[in-house]
């Protein structure tokens, strides 16, 4: 007598690697330029920073978290360069999670 045959069952992925690998590259593609977008709207409310402010405080790495050194005008780009900056970091995180999903993919 034989034993029965026990095989894994087959698991189809919902999205194959290629699909998988386009989604990528426009996905970078989306991010190089909401990262343009950022540095064009930090630029911009540069030009619009209130007199008399010191380089440091201008240059410092939370300058855009910061409403008092900038005009009005320069503190709506600022919130925009805020917004775009968010929208920025989603799209690197979905990246990440896109490359880890296809790397469990190639695993299989």
């Amino acid at each position: 007598m034989q034993a029965p045959d026990i095989t894994a069952p087959t698991v189809n992925p919902p999205v194959n690697i290629a699909t998988l690998n386009v989604l990528l590259r426009i996905a970078m593609a989306l991010l190089v330029i909401v990262g343009l977008r950022v540095a064009w709207y930090e630029g911009r409310s540069w030009a619009h920073r209130k007199p008399g402010q010191s380089w440091w405080r201008v240059l410092s790495p939370g300058r855009l978290f910061r409403s008092d050194l900038h005009t009005p005008a320069g503190n709506e780009l600022r919130r925009r360069a805020v917004r775009t900056l968010v929208l920025w970091l989603f799209l690197g995180l979905l990246i990440l999670l896109g490359i880890g999903y296809r790397n469990a993919l190639e695993a299989l």
